[in-house]
């Protein structure tokens, strides 16, 4: 399930606590049950567009990204509206990497 939030969000055992527009991300298995959940922290706003899962469970996301946010342990400062981003995680929803791109003022959609 992927999505953005703004103030606080339960999803199973998780609590997650937004300062503006935050993404989140959660697997649940075949039933429905919760897995686990990731979501970004920081200022500004984060719009998820897309997701792909690899052969492997491998998770790709892009989307937009503007101000000061945290993915995990990567963080980036993006002035411009429009920015986006794109990130892999693992099966157990651990950032493997993040990138984004500056300056950029039109809305690009990348595609995984």
């Amino acid at each position: 399930m992927l999505g953005h939030y703004i103030s606080n969000l339960k999803m199973g055992p998780l609590k997650l606590n937004s300062g503006q527009f935050d993404m989140v991300l959660a697997r649940l298995d075949a039933k429905g049950s919760f897995q686990w959940a990731v979501s970004t922290k920081g200022s500004g706003l984060v719009v998820p567009y897309r997701i792909q899962i690899d052969s492997q469970k491998n998770l790709y996301l892009t989307g937009e990204i503007e101000g000061e946010k945290i993915f995990g342990t990567f963080s980036f400062k993006a002035p411009s509206h429009g920015d986006f981003f794109v990130a892999q995680l693992t099966p157990k929803g651990v950032y493997s990497w993040v990138k984004h791109n500056t300056g950029g003022t039109s809305h690009v959609h990348p595609q995984v």
